[in-house]
């Protein structure tokens, strides 16, 4: 029990002596933590007195941890298997490579001597940590392990109920599918995945033999993954349950509305269905709710177009145009244009 408190105060004492801290700050962090619990240092970051990246920073300059950066990072599926998935989102690590006989782990709380100790003895291989943001662990973890998983527990169990395209007309199998836990994880996954990744569209395209699933991230459109034909019908009936659509129609096109919460972020999505000759695609819209309360000044104006903006909407009459490619930040726009008038 005397290593975590070790482990807190030369945390603490890291961010004192950076300047980031202050010997009262952290006091009262300690406190919190006694009365509610968790780590120091994110309680640290909700107390608002550092913010992740200045943690990063400090254990890098100071305990010569490197830091490393998730975005479009490749890895090896041999090396994911050397961490379970339920062991990664315990510890809040990622397995990144492997040479020899060290194992590279991101981590954004490589001072957590435990979870190193546990991949150490479950792997049999010394450990290299490196320190990166929630943020990235989150979004990697649910990349490279949240639809994987999905999609085998998917595959193994509801192929028995896909025996053939006519057992979906039975109503009572049909249902069941819907309903089935490994179809529901991976709509979840796919939906999660996407929000982490910033996209504002989400593409179930059927096609002879396979589903594609394509984002729209930054007004372009990228293929995530190809998952067989036989779950399309329960990919379908889920996200069409989710929007309160009638999963017996199929000949028509559909619209519907679903909206979740996920980590505390408000997501609406505009569903829409349209038959095709392979059969349904469907196409979910997603608009971030928490990126609607932005300032004008952090909608990306330059200091000259903000002043322009702000004097039109001022003008008691008159038509403004807002255009711009999927993603560009229209309805963004308009929301804070409409809160500021």
């Amino acid at each position: 029990m005397s290593l975590p408190k070790l482990k807190r105060k030369m945390l603490g004492e890291m961010l004192i002596a950076a300047g980031l801290l202050t010997p009262e700050q952290l006091e009262t962090a300690i406190l919190e933590q006694k009365a509610k619990g968790g780590r120091i240092g994110a309680i640290l970051r909700s107390l608002k007195y550092v913010t992740e990246e200045e943690i990063i920073k400090v254990l890098g300059s100071q305990m010569g941890i490197p830091h490393m950066s998730l975005e479009n990072v490749i890895i090896d599926q041999d090396v994911l298997k050397e961490i379970p998935e339920t062991t990664a989102r315990r510890y809040k690590v990622f397995p990144v490579s492997k040479r020899g006989k060290t194992l590279t782990v991101a981590m954004s709380d490589p001072l957590n001597v435990f979870a190193i100790d546990e991949i150490k003895k479950m792997t049999g291989l010394e450990v290299q940590a490196v320190v990166t943001t929630e943020n990235d662990l989150f979004r990697v973890i649910e990349q490279f392990y949240g639809m994987n998983s999905s999609l085998n527990d998917a595959l193994k169990e509801v192929q028995p109920v896909l025996s053939s395209d006519n057992d979906l007309e039975n109503k009572s199998k049909r249902d069941a599918l819907v309903e089935d836990a490994p179809v529901i994880k991976l709509v979840n996954s796919i939906i999660s995945q996407a929000v982490q990744e910033g996209a504002s569209d989400i593409h179930i395209e059927p096609e002879a033999d396979t589903i594609r699933i394509r984002f729209r991230v930054d007004g372009l459109l990228r293929e995530v993954m190809q998952s067989p034909k036989s779950l399309h019908s329960g990919l379908c009936s889920r996200v069409k349950v989710m929007a309160n659509l009638d999963i017996s129609e199929r000949r028509i096109s559909q619209d519907g509305r679903i909206q979740i919460t996920l980590r505390e972020r408000e997501i609406d999505i505009r569903v829409n269905t349209l038959p095709t000759i392979f059969g349904e695609k469907i196409v979910l819209r997603l608009l971030d709710k928490s990126g609607l309360f932005l300032n004008m000044e952090q909608l990306g104006f330059s200091a000259g177009n903000l002043s322009k903006f702000n004097k039109l909407l001022k003008m008691p009459y008159g038509l403004m145009l807002v255009t711009g490619p999927t993603g560009s930040g229209k309805t963004t726009a308009g929301y804070r244009a409409y809160r500021k008038r």
